[in-house]
């Protein structure tokens, strides 16, 4: 990534300053983890279920190496119901994964009384209806891959490209660079790397999507 003075930031240093301007002032070299639920009225954070400091951290770590804007969540499934319902698509084109993800895409297809078309990424560039694609970066479990900038050149206008990058990471992979418009990550696998975190992040290259996923 390239710093706004102009010269490139390794990812190295970005996981561990990407988050400096959230100091306050204490200039911890370990950042505290906030438990507290809600804060006093008028302060920068009102109630910790939309946003709180160490969640403010993690998302700015997150965003900047993957070069766009973050949202964390409670869960990986709980990042993906939540890019599915902002983008409401009518027509997905999708690349076989992670069998949680057919789960929420079913339950949305019911929700919709069975109104929602899902085809295969082979229709990408030959179906104008498609308004979403769906794939993986290296898809679960059978570590398959596709073309990310092939998809995202040959896509229709108005189609949304999301990729789940789980079993890439940022380090790996950079769907954003590549073309895509939403990455995801369940942050419960690699990016926590010790199984003992349950979390989602959805990594967004408009800031305006941001704060609808942030409602």
């Amino acid at each position: 990534m390239e710093h706004e003075l102009g010269y490139k930031v390794h990812d190295e240093t970005l996981i561990l300053h990407a988050d400096h301007h959230c100091e306050h002032g204490y200039l911890d070299m370990a950042p505290p983890i906030h438990v507290a639920t809600t804060f006093e009225h008028g302060s920068e954070y009102a109630y910790a279920r939309s946003t709180q400091p160490t969640r403010t951290r993690v998302e700015l770590v997150l965003g900047k190496l993957e070069g766009g804007y973050a949202v964390t969540y409670g869960s990986g499934l709980a990042a993906m119901n939540a890019v599915i319902n902002t983008v409401k698509p009518k027509t997905i084109a999708l690349q076989d994964g992670y069998s949680g993800t057919m789960h929420v895409l079913e339950n949305y297809r019911h929700l919709l009384d069975g109104n929602v078309n899902i085809v295969g990424i082979e229709e990408v560039g030959q179906n104008e209806d498609i308004d979403l694609i769906l794939i993986e970066s290296f898809s679960n479990p059978l570590m398959e891959s596709v073309d990310i900038g092939n998809l995202a050149s040959v896509k229709p206008f108005n189609c949304t490209l999301v990729v789940d990058s789980t079993f890439a990471s940022p380090i790996v992979c950079k769907p954003l660079e590549l073309g895509a418009d939403i990455v995801l990550h369940s942050a419960t696998k690699f990016l926590s790397g010790h199984h003992d975190v349950m979390g989602g992040v959805v990594i967004c290259k408009e800031s305006g999507i941001q704060f609808i996923l942030q409602d």
